[in-house]
């Protein structure tokens, strides 16, 4: 198991070389695509559209609303959007690491986006160990995960990578009936992103079949029903 982790915690940081690669080879064959060729120009690839709203939230905070209409609209082509529409956790831990390092947001945000994909790859192998219990399907279950294209969006500047970090840990939780740390992590996890809320559903169902207390439950066929 120790070095099905080692391999992961190798194969996520080639990960992020192969994408910084794959722009280089973009850049060369069209001139849509461009960026320095500096440390600051490469930290630069993984900032991309929400990153600019996070960065501003960190740096200015939250703006004072005095009307609905100051949250947002939107009129046909016209619309206005806030910073209201983020969720704090993630600038909120950005602003933490850049405080105590005294570095930027973009050198913060990188470090948290190499720190929580590759935490969100082992706790995915852990989690998946304890489904298949063979410490060889979890591994190839992982690598299968690492390399879908949209896991990408893992190494930017994004929440992805800490809200499926706590998400996996909330079900690792649920597993080593571990309730306390459980109540932590869905705590923490809503605050990073809204869907979070939605995910309390199904987990919260993970732990009544963790107990056993859906073994002799079914549904009526009538709860099917377009009305219900």
């Amino acid at each position: 198991m120790k070095s099905n982790i080692f391999n992961i915690l190798v194969l996520s940081v080639f990960l992020k070389i192969l994408y910084i690669g794959f722009a280089f080879v973009l850049e060369s064959n069209t001139d849509y695509f461009g960026f320095e060729h500096s440390t600051e120009g490469v930290i630069s690839l993984f900032k991309r559209h929400d990153a600019y709203w996070y960065q501003n939230i960190h740096d200015n905070g939250y703006p004072e609303v005095n009307s609905r209409k100051e949250l947002g609209w939107h009129n046909d082509a016209e619309y206005h959007q806030s910073r209201w529409g983020f969720m704090p956790g993630y600038p909120l831990a950005i602003k933490v690491i850049s405080s105590l390092l005294n570095i930027s947001f973009n050198a913060s945000a990188f470090i948290i986006s190499i720190v929580f994909s590759t935490l969100c790859f082992i706790l995915f192998y852990w989690l998946s160990s304890l489904w298949f219990q063979k410490t060889k399907n979890a591994f190839y279950a992982t690598l299968l995960f690492m390399v879908m294209p949209f896991n990408y969006y893992f190494s930017m500047m994004y929440t992805e990578a800490i809200f499926c970090s706590l998400l996996f840990g909330a079900l690792i939780a649920v597993k080593k009936k571990k309730y306390i740390l459980l109540a932590i992590l869905t705590a923490i996890m809503t605050i990073f992103r809204a869907n979070g809320l939605v995910l309390l559903l199904p987990i919260a169902l993970f732990v009544l079949e963790n107990e056993n207390l859906l073994e002799n439950f079914k549904l009526k066929k009538a709860i099917w029903n377009w009305n219900i």
